[in-house]
C-alpha cells in the first residue's frame, strides 16, 4: 500500500488558490482523501475506472488517478467541474474534457494517466 504525505490540509491551500485565481468559488464540502483513497481501494483494483457523479472538487478523482485508476467525473455545476479541472492542473494530474461547454447545467471530465 502506498501512503501519501499530501494531507488533505495540504491540498485546500493548493485548491482554493487555484480556483480564486480563476475568479470561482471552492467547493463548500471537500471529500477528505483518506476517504476517498479507502473507497477506491475497497473496491476497484489499479486499472479499473472510478466514476464519480458529483465530483465537487475533485478529490475522487485526484486520488483515483494517484492510485493508478482512471478516472471520469461529472457535476451539474459547470462551475464545480472546472474548480475540480484546476484542483487536477494545479496537483499536476493529466485529463481531457468530455462534453464540457460553458453554461451547460451538466458535463464530465475524464482523467487520463
Amino acid at each position: 500500500t502506498e501512503i501519501y504525505t499530501l494531507s488533505l490540509h495540504d491540498a485546500l491551500p493548493i485548491y482554493r488558490k487555484a480556483v480564486r485565481a480563476a475568479g470561482l468559488e471552492p467547493h463548500p464540502a471537500i471529500l477528505p482523501a483518506a476517504v476517498a483513497r479507502f473507497g477506491i481501494q475497497l473496491a476497484t483494483d489499479p486499472g479499473d475506472v472510478v466514476y464519480d457523479p458529483m465530483c465537487g472538487s475533485g478529490t475522487v478523482a485526484v486520488e483515483a488517478m494517484k492510485l493508478g485508476r482512471k478516472a471520469i467525473a461529472s457535476d451539474r455545476s459547470y462551475a464545480y467541474l472546472e474548480s475540480a479541472m484546476l484542483r487536477c492542473q494545479a496537483e499536476q494530474i493529466a485529463m481531457t474534457r468530455v462534453g464540457v461547454e460553458p453554461g451547460c447545467s451538466a458535463g464530465s471530465l475524464q482523467f487520463t494517466a
